[in-house]
């Protein structure tokens, strides 16, 4: 079975959220920079190769971010790293026919976009109906629900972290209309996407200090 990419950008996401929260007397900078470092470091174990390409990137991200990171753009940034070494991973593996955490991965690798079941069906040479009811067993969730799931979530962090208008956000999720977005969005969260804006939006959050254990990452490990 292919590594839990899926779970490892969850991950992600737990830490950096844990990093931009409001505690007082801590730097954003040294929470972000933390889980940069945790990546490298598995890329040192797993992926040898690509560490050096991984650390030049790291450093060009931070060149770029300077000393106020977004949390958005640190999302994006750390979850590329994450691609990048699974990638490399699964490069030095004999090829084999996918299968559905290939799938759920996939999905996680682009959680802006609207997958369909037939489309998904096809890249795994299975029926809709089979694929349909496997996830399902699997995942709890239909495969409409799930990959839905992850757009609105990919949306409230563009939202909370990000000054770009609602409209474009629809189009960069995938939406082909706006108020079908604020519909889909406000039967998620109880709000339109502008409320939600205004309750959850902070661009001077601050970070846990303590440094990230590169153990959190072993779902990227073999």
């Amino acid at each position: 079975m292919a590594e839990d990419f899926a779970g490892t950008v969850a991950e992600i996401s737990v830490q950096l959220q844990a990093a931009f929260d409001p505690v007082p007397g801590t730097d954003v900078l040294e929470g972000v920079q933390a889980l940069d470092e945790a990546l490298l470091a598995v890329a040192r174990d797993i992926a040898p190769r690509l560490a050096p390409h991984l650390e030049e990137t790291i450093v060009r991200h931070r060149r770029g971010a300077g000393a106020h990171p977004g949390r958005y753009t640190s999302q994006l940034h750390a979850e590329r790293l994450a691609t990048l070494i699974l990638d490399e991973v699964l490069r030095t593996r004999p090829q084999r026919q996918h299968n559905l955490r290939d799938l759920i991965n996939d999905i996680a690798r682009n959680p802006a976009r609207a997958l369909s079941l037939t489309e998904a069906a096809r890249k795994l040479h299975w029926s809709p109906g089979h694929l349909s009811k496997l996830f399902k067993s699997v995942t709890g969730d239909t495969f409409v629900s799930y990959v839905m799931s992850r757009r609105l979530e990919r949306a409230e962090l563009m939202l909370a972290s990000t000054q770009m208008p609602v409209g474009e956000i629809a189009t960069t999720l995938d939406f082909s209309q706006v108020n079908y977005f604020s519909r889909v969005f406000r039967s998620r969260t109880g709000m339109s996407p502008s409320e939600y804006r205004r309750q959850h939006s902070s661009f001077d959050r601050r970070p846990l200090h303590e440094a990230i254990p590169t153990g959190h990452f072993s779902r990227l490990r073999a």
